[in-house]
């Protein structure tokens, strides 16, 4: 399994001093790795995650210690690459009651450990001040390390950083204020921070006084977390379940992170002339408010979501594809990198769909199979409707 050969963990070490791979790393550190999360034998899906975690956890969290503490300078690249490794890890092929032996045991919990680090406020401060790296957080949507963070009392820690006005509202607020709402796809985490009065008073102030519109959104995103969300769910899947395709006032709505707009655009500008009504937020990714992304996504007949690692490691993303897929939409997974396949969060929410893939075929070609794909499911809307 070349997944688990010495010339991949070798690849894997130098990840941080590059700034892209060639075609050779691309198929080891991303390509093997999609295979792997999306290996669909289920009487060996099992024993493969074993062996891959067996063979990759010790040397893969002998490297993740020693390189923790200047995961400031990590890139992109580097973050993305130790996401899929956490999913290998964490989220893949490990059920809730499975025993585990000590070493691999001790393994997770040092992975866990280090992620924790990064993500502790405290950890962050050298002077007083912290800084996160704005992209340091994607590792708080593996649940395990949801977990850790309130096992280890961080999330208060979360609190004072998000709501103290010594630190600073850009650098330091609104990423934390990010982490607290991706935290909040955990129940337990959820419940603490609704039962956190002063803390939901701080959110509110932040909505009408902040000059900063990236803590705007990140606040209002939690205020529709932790008040608003479960009943607008439950009143959308209760008026839409007999809505007819000429009730909507969009045919589709596109859920995309703002990393991916170009050829999202250019898919917008396809479904525009082909007559469908598309909503699609171009302001930016500071520009709808989550109220305004419910309504859309309740008016419209099928949410195409665009899929992409900035995808599945923004909280705003998951805020729109869990809420569509609370109100039971019509999803409509799209691959917007080569060889993508979604993992944890995404992976689940899309699971069992068909994959409408841009990068394999070329833009033409995947834009007609697209079009095919919404009349077939339309035509199986209307036979339901029927019966």
């Amino acid at each position: 399994m070349c997944f688990c050969s010495p010339f991949f963990f070798n690849i894997f070490k130098q990840i941080t001093e590059l700034n892209d791979l060639n075609e050779a790393q691309t198929f080891l550190v991303n390509t093997c790795t999609d295979y792997i999360a999306w290996y669909e034998d289920n009487r060996r899906h099992h024993d493969i995650y074993s062996v891959v975690r067996t063979t990759l956890l010790k040397p893969f969290t002998q490297w993740f210690q020693s390189h923790v503490s200047t995961f400031r300078q990590w890139n992109q690249l580097t973050n993305n690459v130790i996401d899929k490794q956490c999913a290998i890890m964490f989220d893949f092929g490990l059920k809730n009651d499975e025993i585990l032996s000590g070493d691999i045991r001790d393994d997770c919990e040092k992975l866990i450990d280090g992620s924790v680090f990064i993500l502790s406020p405290l950890s962050n401060s050298t002077t007083g001040n912290i800084e996160y790296q704005f992209d340091s957080h994607f590792l708080v949507q593996h649940n395990q390390i949801k977990e850790e963070l309130i096992k280890e009392g961080i999330l208060p820690q979360f609190i004072r950083c998000a709501t103290e006005i010594k630190f600073d509202p850009l650098k330091e607020q609104q990423p934390v204020l990010e982490i607290l709402l991706a935290m909040t796809f955990n129940s337990q985490a959820a419940t603490l921070l609704k039962q956190n009065s002063q803390f939901v008073s701080h959110l509110k102030t932040f909505l009408t006084l902040s000059l900063e519109q990236g803590v705007r959104r990140a606040a209002e995103g939690l205020i529709w977390k932790l008040e608003k969300e479960d009943t607008a769910a439950a009143n959308s899947v209760t008026n839409s379940t007999m809505q007819s395709a000429m009730s909507y006032k969009y045919d589709i709505m596109l859920s995309y992170s703002h990393s991916d707009k170009d050829l999202c655009y250019r898919l917008h500008d396809h479904l525009n002339k082909d007559q469908f009504r598309v909503c699609l937020n171009r302001d930016d990714m500071h520009g709808a408010t989550m109220v305004a992304m419910a309504d859309a996504i309740e008016n419209s007949q099928f949410v195409l979501t665009c899929m992409s690692d900035a995808y599945k490691q923004s909280a705003y993303c998951q805020s729109e594809a869990h809420y569509a897929y609370e109100r039971r939409c019509h999803l409509i997974p799209i691959a917007m990198k080569p060889n993508y396949r979604p993992d944890g969060w995404l992976g689940f929410t899309v699971s069992e769909k068909i994959y409408i893939d841009f990068p394999k075929l070329g833009f033409d070609q995947t834009y007609l199979k697209l079009k095919n794909e919404i009349d077939q499911q339309r035509k199986n809307f209307q036979h339901l409707t029927r019966n």
